[in-house]
């Protein structure tokens, strides 16, 4: 259900603040919702999030959060994890693909299962990098992929 309501928050945004997505332009803020699978360890599961982002000369400094949640079939103890995000890096590219290279840190905290059961909560910092890959066919809308590892103690 949390994500139905996320989901419908970023539709309704992107109608409204059309020139907050200005992905085509070299200057000037973004906002860019994520959905993705992510894996670690023996663990595997979807997430979400929102991105957002101001670029300026060649120069991308971000502020994203994430919140993942494990799937396990066969079993109700699924893990909720959440990450919070400040990035600075380069990209490359102007009109209709750009190529981003970010790092920065990304503290990831536990904040329970899904069921309720008692688990070992945790927060660590951690180094987070990125890269990503767009495709911009229109000035308000783009469509990437993006790869990040956050590396933690």
């Amino acid at each position: 259900m949390k994500y139905h309501t996320f989901t419908l928050l970023v539709i309704v945004l992107t109608f409204l603040f059309p020139p907050l997505l200005s992905q085509s332009q070299t200057t000037g803020f973004s906002i860019n919702p994520k959905a993705g699978i992510y894996r670690a360890k023996d663990e595997a599961g979807a997430v979400m999030g929102v991105e957002t982002s101001y670029l300026r000369n060649g120069w991308m400094f971000s502020l994203d959060f994430y919140q993942f949640e494990e799937i396990r079939y066969f079993s109700s103890d699924e893990d909720i994890f959440r990450q919070v995000g400040i990035m600075a890096g380069k990209y490359y590219g102007d009109r209709l693909f750009r190529v981003q290279l970010q790092g920065g840190i990304a503290p990831i905290w536990q904040i329970g299962s899904r069921e309720g059961s008692e688990t070992e909560k945790f927060t660590t910092a951690g180094l987070a990098l990125k890269t990503g890959f767009k495709f911009i066919p229109l000035p308000f809308f783009s469509i990437g992929i993006d790869l990040q590892g956050n590396i933690n103690p």
